[in-house]
């Protein structure tokens, strides 16, 4: 399906199963920009046109070295800090009025066609109460092009700097900003303790952000975050704690902070994206997508994101508890090999966008009791209404509580097809393997393995179909509890365990339809594998046993079931076994 998917992109050739997308393939856009290989080992002589360290910058800690390190920038073409250090950079440029700089609210500049390089052991650091960013690119209304950061670390020093400036230029405590640049290249560096966001980007294109970590503690301190128009993106090999999203996408952002048209924050589409390999070392979320009504961000890849995370969820695709970004139009979202540990009650995978249409989830670990493989739920005044899904690959390495869960946010939540195949999951007591306390119209699946617990739990009055293909339940305390219509078609099916009830339905307006021909109960059977007290049910498949006074509905030709009643007539006259409804009367099949 998704080979299909990629080739109405536009031919993006990625191998979704084995093996990494490399930079130089396809988009939807053209070819992905291939970035000039940098020396991963630190700049050497060769490397360089200009050292600033050898140019006047002296890296002690305590001279300010901003002034030498912009001269070396305006030169263009590849600049490089070679020499260990800490190099003090501050918002004496700003202050004096030197353009760009104080024009920008930047303590340095960088042009297009240039690249930095830093040295192993330099790092650049904001002096005290600088109030400013660290580096923009310069010309963020024109644009810029061809620019590539490489090496060493950027320090926010965000202890010693004032938290909003609510004056021109709004400064927000961001380190490292880039508006309206094509051709962009970061990698193999690192940022430590900004105000806010480490990395921004706004309106870029053809972006490749690798090798990065990070080390952040402060509130609202992203690592690398995206505002739109944005368009292939590729982000991997990311590290360490954030304080807030390790990486985040927002296509338009300017409007949430109190509808202020900011400088920094771009507004557009966010499209042919692709993250992979996000390690959190106790990050608020890895990943997050949010973004307003009037905006879309497609064809996402997001996989191989693993760690801890510190309040939030895995990845999440997300409305704004505060609704100024809700309803995002989410499309063709794949997510996989997802293996995170989040606090209790939440998920490795949230859907809780409005806007969100079709997401595919692959491969997901579960590591602890009271996390969540997969949830879809909706915020205060949204409303959730995915058309499709789909799920394949879910595996617990510890007995959990809920594995998917529909339902449960304080807004209507729906899914209108959900469908998968391979999940193995083992449940404690009253767990559930799928728990929908909101609508599902039709769940499709296939080889499912169900340890102990409860297979489904429905809990919505709404209509659900069901088909199930290789159902496993061993030892389940039930199949299905049901309320509202529910079909159940099974197939290649099987049940194991003496205290395994099939079916429990109490509610007084249920009706259950059961029928397929694939089912298999044994090798011993409880005394009630059906326990009905209120509503309807109706049984047309050979396997599925239960007690013929628990055949609630009225029958039509062909409905048959398994007998086990052998108390009560005139169904203990018909034995133990099959039996079936020939249009008058029940018999021996």
């Amino acid at each position: 399906m998704w080979a299909r998917r990629l080739a109405g992109w536009g031919g993006l050739l990625v191998a979704l199963i084995g093996g990494t997308p490399a930079i130089g393939q396809t988009w939807s856009g053209g070819p992905i920009w291939r970035p000039s290989p940098v020396p991963q080992a630190g700049p050497g002589p060769s490397d360089c046109g200009v050292d600033a360290s050898t140019a006047g910058a002296v890296g002690d800690g305590v001279t300010d070295d901003t002034a030498a390190i912009q001269a070396a920038l305006n030169q263009g073409g590849r600049v490089c800090i070679t020499r260990p250090g800490t190099y003090v950079v501050s918002a004496a440029l700003v202050n004096a009025g030197v353009l760009p700089n104080a024009s920008l609210n930047s303590a340095l500049v960088i042009q297009s066609n240039t690249t930095l390089m830093l040295g192993r052991g330099v790092r650049l650091w904001m002096a005290n109460q600088s109030n400013c960013y660290l580096m923009r690119n310069a010309n963020p209304g024109t644009g810029d092009h061809d620019i590539t950061i490489a090496g060493g670390s950027f320090d926010g020093n965000c202890n010693n700097q004032q938290t909003n400036l609510w004056v021109e230029p709004y400064w927000f405590g961001h380190l490292m900003v880039f508006k309206n640049v094509q051709r962009l290249s970061v990698r193999d560096t690192g940022t430590i303790e900004p105000k806010c966001f480490a990395w921004l980007f706004a309106g870029c294109s053809d972006v490749a952000v690798e090798r990065i970590g990070f080390h952040h503690f402060h509130r609202n301190s992203d690592g690398v975050h995206f505002d739109g128009p944005s368009e292939r993106i590729v982000v991997r090999d990311l590290s360490g704690v954030t304080g807030d999203n390790m990486v985040s996408f927002t296509p338009g952002e300017g409007t949430y902070f109190f509808g202020k048209a900011l400088a920094e924050w771009g507004e557009g589409d966010i499209r042919d994206v692709l993250v992979e390999n996000i390690c959190s070392n106790d990050a608020k979320e890895p990943v997050r997508l949010t973004g307003p009504a009037h905006l879309v961000m497609e064809n996402f890849i997001i996989r191989n994101v693993w760690g801890s995370v510190r309040d939030g969820m895995g990845i999440h695709l997300h409305d704004d508890d505060r609704g100024a970004l809700s309803g995002c139009r989410m499309s063709n979202i794949l997510i996989e090999n997802i293996s995170c540990t989040v606090p209790p009650g939440y998920a490795q995978v949230a859907i809780d966008a409005s806007g969100a249409t079709d997401v595919t989830v692959r491969d997901v670990w579960v590591r602890a009791t009271h996390n969540i493989a997969v949830m879809v739920e909706s915020k205060p005044g949204s409303n959730v209404d995915l058309s499709l899904l789909r799920i394949d690959g879910l595996r617990t390495m510890t007995p959990v509580e809920r594995l998917v869960r529909i339902g449960g946010g304080t807004g209507a939540a729906r899914v209108r097809q959900l469908t998968g195949s391979n999940w193995t999951g083992s449940l404690i007591p009253g767990g559930v393997m799928i728990d929908a306390s909101q609508p599902v119209d039709a769940i499709k699946l296939g080889g499912i393995t169900c340890n102990g617990g409860i297979f489904l739990s429905k809990s919505t009055a709404s209509p659900m179909a069901m088909t199930l293909g290789g159902l496993r339940l061993v030892n389940a305390e039930y199949g299905f509890m049901v309320g509202g219509t529910t079909s159940i078609d099974l197939s290649n099916s099987s049940v194991t365990g003496l205290g395994t009830l099939m079916l429990y339905q109490a509610d007084p307006a249920a009706k259950t339809r059961v029928t397929g021909s694939g089912l298999t109960y044994g090798p011993a059977i409880p005394t009630s594998p059906v326990y009905v007290i209120g509503g309807s049910l109706s049984v047309s498949n050979p396997g599925w046993r239960m007690r013929g006074v628990f055949f609630t509905a009225p029958p039509v030709m062909g409905d048959r079931f398994f007998n086990t009643e052998v108390g009560v007539m005139p169904w203990a006259a018909l034995g133990v076994g099959r039996v079936r409804f020939d249009g008058v009367e029940w018999i021996r099949d």
